[in-house]
């Protein structure tokens, strides 16, 4: 007797948390029946097209790699996997960013400025 059901998770998400600038990646597999198996990655609920910017997707859809970290990465990841029956729940994974240094002072033509990796600039 054949069962077809489609793609669950068996290795999902953790949630990351990566350095400003440093290279993170997310790793999920799936299995279902039909065994063949086409990988969809999400950012806040929004369809990642293939490698695109600052992110690459890798190892036959498995892996998202996002090449320099930054506060516009962060947020919720999710991977599916999705047969010819349809597209399974998926793992939900969360990426936090921390920032590279502290606070960074720039002089500038007798002006000081603070800022941090929040983009907060302070002018005295």
């Amino acid at each position: 007797m054949f069962f077809a059901d489609r793609p669950y998770i068996i290795s999902g998400l953790s949630n990351k948390t990566a350095t400003e600038g440093n290279r993170v990646s997310f790793y999920c597999e799936a299995q279902g029946n039909p065994s063949l198996i086409t990988y969809n990655w999400y950012k806040d609920k929004i369809k990642l097209l293939s490698s695109s910017g600052n992110y690459e997707i890798t190892n036959n859809g498995r892996s998202l790699n996002v090449k320099s970290a930054g506060k516009g990465d962060i947020g919720q990841y999710k991977c599916t996997g999705t047969n010819v029956i349809g597209e399974g729940d998926g793992s939900v994974g969360y990426l936090a960013v921390k920032c590279k240094y502290l606070f960074k002072v720039f002089i500038f033509l007798s002006h000081i400025y603070f800022s941090c990796c929040l983009n907060f600039i302070f002018l005295f």
